[in-house]
């Protein structure tokens, strides 16, 4: 009877151990999950994907997704429209997103118990004893790390993922940046085509004009040469730049994911930049102010953040490695009956057991400890230098900003509309006979100079800008809205 009642109290108190033990456990698992749930589900263009809106998951139909997909380019886009695309289907933007969702997986491996282990023995000799001859044995043993391992690595593995996140946001920002970078190199290339076709036009115009001249003796050969040597000139710049479209069409569409040679339609007014309603203004413009925002929101910032966190974590971790690990389980012992007659009837034998990992071997520890401070010290190191490389680029962005917004200013308001009269003027003063036919070709090439840089202004200025909403984070948040309604 005394045996039963022990048997009894060790298994309940080996089910109530595990059942705290276990309920430990589960706990730190919703507060895992809970963390997890709460980091932010980014859009993303695979069709199982799902979209974050109003702080519930709705899932997007690949119905939906193919049937915007076949109009989603048509005619000529805009730059917004193109960058949607380049969010929808770029490889290196997925890539990023599943290492993010890949990261979210590991904090419920690492935070739960390790899986308990079963045990069974078979006694090749009978051990002998009053009650009878113990044949087996069957026993299960839970490993118990020290009080907040677990709750530790299910941190670091939720700043791991977090880390993952803004590495996201990071391609994520520097995609949409490079695509308005290559939208206006090409924009620029096919204007600079424009203009100089239309100057070589004009030239040949003159040509016409100076050979029936030549040839009624009222004009000169040497103003014949001059002009076939400017229109030689003009039309190799025209081959240049139409080779020239290949490779940049190539790079545009690569960040697009699609075929290289494919063709990129272009709106007319892609350059024609309004200034006062750029990404930011000249008011704006200040650095310190810049800075803090660039501290606040820059991923790759925000990335090293994560990092050191998770350092933190590490280190606190590695510091309870020094205490031991338990195990807490039980055997159970089969007894089997006496031959002799008369003997007391044989119970099988219930043995509670308890493991400790003892942590003697303290060198390896210490390093274990070392290496985490280390790492640590590195990921602030490396963020001090992030940061210095980051202001670098957010001065010389604001540079070229109030640079090219100067030039803008400059050649569409003054340089070639004045250019353009004093053409026009020497133009009628070369017909007149005042004027000779090299000074008519300075103010040209001037005119032509000068039509070349403000379109060159234009584009610097739309890529300067979104440079700077790149550093900024400008570009985190766009597109959610477009995708969350299920318009990719």
């Amino acid at each position: 009877m005394i045996r039963k009642l022990i048997h009894i109290w060790l298994h309940g108190l080996l089910v109530v151990g595990l059942a705290l033990l276990s309920a430990c456990s589960s706990t730190y698992n919703e507060k895992s999950k809970t963390i997890a749930d709460s980091a932010r589900e980014l859009p993303t263009a695979d069709v199982a994907e799902r979209v974050a809106t109003g702080g519930k998951f709705q899932a997007v139909s690949s119905e939906a997704i193919s049937e915007t997909s076949s109009l989603f380019l048509s005619g000529k886009p805009s730059l917004d429209e193109y960058i949607l695309f380049a969010l929808k289907e770029s490889s290196e933007l997925k890539s990023a997103f599943e290492a993010y969702r890949a990261a979210l997986q590991k904090s419920p491996q690492v935070s739960t118990l390790p899986d308990p282990t079963l045990n069974y023995g078979y006694f090749l000799k009978e051990v002998e004893t009053r009650v009878g001859p113990q044949d087996q044995r069957i026993g299960v043993m839970q490993p118990i790390p020290w009080f907040g391992k677990l709750t530790l690595k299910g941190e670091i593995a939720d700043s791991e993922a977090k880390a993952a996140f803004y590495a996201f946001l990071a391609k994520k920002n520097k995609l949409v940046a490079s695509v308005t970078d290559a939208y206006f190199e090409l924009a620029y290339l096919r204007s600079a085509t424009e203009i100089t076709n239309a100057n070589f036009e004009l030239l040949k115009r003159w040509e016409q004009v100076l050979n029936q001249r030549y040839r009624s003796q009222t004009g000169t050969q040497a103003n014949l040469i001059k002009v076939q040597v400017e229109l030689g000139t003009l039309e190799d710049k025209v081959e240049e730049l139409k080779d020239f479209e290949a490779p940049l069409r190539a790079r545009f569409n690569a960040l697009l994911n699609r075929q290289a040679l494919e063709e990129v339609p272009i709106a007319d007014s892609a350059l024609e930049a309004t200034l006062d309603t750029s990404l930011k203004t000249a008011v704006e413009l200040n650095q310190q102010a810049l800075e803090a925002q660039l501290s606040r929101n820059n991923p790759d910032l925000l990335y090293i953040d994560a990092v050191i966190k998770a350092k933190e974590s590490g280190i606190e971790l590695a510091n309870k490695n020094f205490y031991p690990d338990f195990g807490i389980g039980a055997d159970y012992v089969f007894v089997g009956d006496r031959e002799q007659a008369g003997s007391e009837s044989s119970d099988d034998a219930l043995v509670g057991m308890l493991s400790i990992r003892l942590p003697l071997y303290r060198s390896k520890y210490e390093a274990g400890l070392s290496q985490a401070k280390k790492e640590k010290r590195s990921a602030k190191e490396m963020k001090k230098a992030r940061i210095y490389a980051l202001h670098s680029e957010l001065a010389k962005s604001i540079f070229e900003i109030k640079d090219s917004k100067r030039r803008v200013k400059l050649y569409r308001n003054t340089l070639v509309p004045k250019s353009e009269e004093s053409l026009e003027s020497t133009y009628t003063a070369f017909e007149s006979g005042e004027s000779s036919f090299l000074d008519l070709l300075d103010a040209e090439r001037i005119f032509l100079e000068f039509k070349l840089s403000l379109a060159r202004a234009q584009a610097d200025y739309q890529t300067a800008n979104a440079e700077l909403a790149a550093l900024l984070g400008d570009f985190s948040s766009m597109g959610d809205e477009t995708l969350s309604k299920g318009a990719l």
